[in-house]
């Protein structure tokens, strides 16, 4: 029988032992949240590092390829200028030659004259094909016309002999008529799907004359693939069914294994729960148990500790990737702007009119160098 000194005293040393393990606890947690933020803080610093120097590489790549477009544009325009020149020379001596001017209007004299050669040429062929095509279409009238007369003088002839045969064998001779116009519209049919059915072959027969060997070739060799990659395609759709029931099969088993751990932890639990009530029974085993009560506490602190890192983890791994997007779609809307700045001096430069140097007069060197310090200073703002 215990005492009540012994009660209180086996009382205040397990509320003693609690709290000192709850405070080591929290002390353990702040200081896991402290190297968590440094941590966090560290990475932050570093992809801000790495952000601004990706920022300087891109605007140092974007003025070289401003300053390499606007040499390609200098060049380009001195090459305009160039051939423009060239070609002002070449007709100013084509101009004052006179047997190249003589040879240049008889060239165009006769291109002009084959071109209206042409021309009667393919309005003859077209007469020709209309004319063609007004003659088979008159046959076809032609010939409808001399079925629908001899179809009508049959008719009248077969009234004829009704009215003559009236009064006797009148639904025989309708149903003669009938029989021999049910025979004559089989016959039609069976012309009619002969008829396509030779059409049908000798549109076939077209197709694969049309077909040379090499592309007959060159089919075979498609429908041999297609067949090959669709059994591949099976093949591997067989063995992502057999991996996936694998998995299902493992995941069944580790199921298992973690409802047998579960089961085991509770029965410790339970276990531990027993001890802890034979140790208030026997006051000489309160050390022992004790030192079991901290370990079990320590476990839990680094299993808390464990999950806050995780935690932790997760989350700068999420505003790394967040940041990424972030930082991509900037780099995005950057280039869509140079190519669209890009656009606009593109059309700008091509709304300009090209400056007949032949025509105005000749500008001052002070002129050229202001119009050279006014293009300088809009490629400087531009930039």
């Amino acid at each position: 029988m215990l005492t009540s000194h012994e009660i209180f005293v086996g009382q205040f040393m397990k509320n003693s032992e609690r709290r000192s393990v709850y405070k080591q606890i929290k002390d353990l947690v702040k200081k896991a949240q402290t190297v968590a933020q440094k941590e966090l803080e560290q990475r932050r610093q570093r992809l801000q590092a790495k952000l601004e120097l990706e920022d300087k590489l891109y605007q140092e790549e974007f003025a070289e390829n401003v300053k390499s477009r606007i040499i390609e544009i200098k060049s380009e325009r001195d090459r305009r200028d160039k051939e423009f020149l060239q070609e002002m020379i070449i007709k100013r001596k084509l101009e004052d030659c006179y047997e190249i001017r003589e040879a240049l209007s008889r060239r165009d004299m006769l291109q002009v004259k084959e071109a209206q050669l042409e021309q009667i040429t393919e309005k003859q062929r077209a007469l020709i094909r209309q004319r063609q095509t007004d003659e088979y279409w008159r046959k076809v009238c032609d010939t409808h016309a001399r079925h629908y007369e001899k179809q009508l003088e049959k008719e009248q002839r077969l009234l004829k002999n009704m009215k003559a045969h009236k009064g006797k064998g009148l639904d025989e001779q309708i149903a003669l008529n009938q029989h021999e116009r049910d025979l004559e519209l089989e016959r039609k049919r069976q012309e009619a799907e002969e008829l396509a059915k030779h059409l049908h072959e000798l549109s076939l027969e077209k197709c694969r004359l049309r077909v040379p060997p090499k592309m007959q070739i060159y089919r075979k060799e498609l429908l041999d693939m297609i067949a090959e990659k669709k059994a591949k395609r099976e093949g591997e759709e067989c063995d992502r069914i057999e991996e996936h029931r694998k998995l299902m099969r493992e995941i069944a088993s580790e199921q298992q294994d973690h409802s047998a751990a579960l089961l085991q932890r509770k029965r410790a639990v339970y276990k531990a729960t027993m001890e802890y009530i034979d140790y208030a029974r026997r006051l000489h085993n309160l050390v022992e148990d004790a030192e079991a009560a901290r370990n079990a506490r320590i476990d839990d602190l680094r299993h808390v500790d464990i999950c806050t890192k995780s935690n932790l983890a997760l989350e700068v791994k999420q505003k790394a990737e967040l940041a990424k997007l972030y930082y991509a779609e900037l780099r995005r809307q950057m280039c869509e702007e140079y190519e669209r700045r890009l656009r606009e001096g593109q059309e700008m430069r091509e709304q300009k009119i090209t400056e007949n140097r032949f025509v105005q007069p000749a500008k001052s060197k002070a002129e050229l160098l202001a119009e050279q310090r006014k293009v300088r200073e809009e490629l400087d703002h531009q930039l």
